[in-house]
Order: structure tokens, then C-alpha cells, then sequence
């Protein structure tokens, strides 16, 4: 895995999937990160991020969720800023792209 791109393997591993919700993203994929530490957590649809981010600390799917995002879970530490959020949409865009081609 240290010859994997990053931000690659955290796409291809959530397969064109929400971290919260497990529903497929239709063109609305948002770049999840922790606000304190500025990390990447994982892709959420819209409507998921908008409720993790005023859900109550412990909240049971959030709480699990803010504890072991899929950027946690496949070792990935990276920094939330432009060029990752840029590649992450433009990647997770190819893989919508893909899916509508393929299915």
C-alpha cells in the first residue's frame, strides 16, 4: 500500500459510497474532515454532512463515525486544503462517470 495514491485508495475503498449513509453519490460527494485536526475523514453525501456536522457529540451513527472514519480505517492522514478536496471531487466524479457508462 505505500506506492497507493492516498487519495485514490480512499475513493476506490468507498466505492462511490457515503460514509454515513452507504447510498451512492449522485454529484454530491463533500470532502469530510475533522475541523480540529484539519485530517480528511471520508466522502459523505450532503445530506449526511450537513447532519454530522450538528449532531451532538455522542450521537451513536456520528459518534462511530467521527472515531472511525474510512481515512482512519485505511491509515490515511491527509490534510484537507484545495488540492486534496480538487482530486478527491475530480476522482470521485470519474467513478459517477464510470457508473453511469458501465451501468
Amino acid at each position: 500500500m505505500p506506492d497507493e495514491d492516498p487519495v485514490e485508495l480512499l475513493v476506490a475503498w468507498q466505492a462511490g459510497r457515503c460514509a454515513g449513509c452507504g447510498h451512492a453519490f449522485h454529484s454530491d460527494a463533500v470532502v469530510d474532515h475533522c475541523h480540529e485536526t484539519g485530517l480528511v475523514r471520508g466522502l459523505l453525501c450532503t445530506q449526511c454532512n450537513n447532519a454530522e456536522g450538528i449532531a451532538p457529540p455522542r450521537h451513536p451513527r456520528w459518534f462511530r463515525y467521527r472515531t472511525m472514519p474510512p481515512a482512519l480505517i485505511l491509515g490515511l492522514h491527509l490534510q484537507y486544503g484545495k488540492p486534496v478536496r480538487r482530486r478527491l471531487v475530480q476522482l470521485v466524479a470519474e467513478v459517477e462517470g464510470s457508473a453511469i457508462q458501465g451501468g
